[in-house]
C-alpha cells in the first residue's frame, strides 16, 4: 500500500483516513498543505465582473455617500441661509 501524501494531515486534523474524503476534501487538505488559500474574496470577485454601469455607480456611491461630501452639503446649505436670512434682513 502506498502513502499518500495527506494521510498524515488528514489523520492529525480530522481523525480519518485519507481515502474516506471526497475528491473536493482531498482538494481542500491539500490546499492546507501547501499553505494556500482556499478562496478569494467576494468583494474582489464582484468588482472583476462588474459591467461599466455598475463601475460608475459604485464611484457615485463612494463619492456621495463619503464624509467629506456630507459635511461640504452642509456647510453649503447653511452658508445659503445665513446668506439669504441676512439678505431679506437688511434694510432697503
Amino acid at each position: 500500500m502506498t502513502n499518500h501524501p495527506l494521510t498524515d494531515l488528514s489523520q492529525r486534523l480530522l481523525g480519518k483516513h485519507v481515502h474516506a474524503f471526497d475528491p473536493e476534501e482531498l482538494h481542500v487538505l491539500a490546499k492546507i498543505q501547501s499553505h494556500m488559500p482556499l478562496s478569494r474574496d467576494a468583494a474582489d470577485v464582484a468588482d472583476e465582473r462588474a459591467t461599466v454601469g455598475e463601475w460608475l455607480a459604485d464611484q457615485v456611491a463612494a463619492v456621495g455617500g463619503s464624509w467629506s461630501f456630507i459635511i461640504v452639503l452642509i456647510m453649503n446649505t447653511c452658508i445659503r441661509t445665513l446668506n439669504m436670512f441676512l439678505v431679506r434682513t437688511r434694510p432697503p
